[in-house]
């Protein structure tokens, strides 16, 4: 599946169970985290890392077999 199907699928599943869904531009260097599930003020939150996610496009790597 391509990565935009899949975060689709997840976006849709997260609303849901009523958790919110962030693209944040995490500017650590270090991080090549993807992001990961948190809560905040006491609700979880799913950060997506979009600097993570368009190193992965242009490299190719969402072009996985569908």
């Amino acid at each position: 599946m391509h990565d935009e199907i899949i975060l689709s699928y997840l976006e849709e599943l997260a609303e849901k169970l009523e958790i919110l869904v962030r693209d944040e531009n995490i500017n650590i260097e270090e991080s090549s985290s993807p992001g990961g599930l948190c809560r905040v003020e006491g609700k979880h939150v799913i950060i997506l890392n979009s600097k993570s996610y368009s190193e992965r496009k242009n490299s190719g790597y969402d072009q996985g077999a569908a």
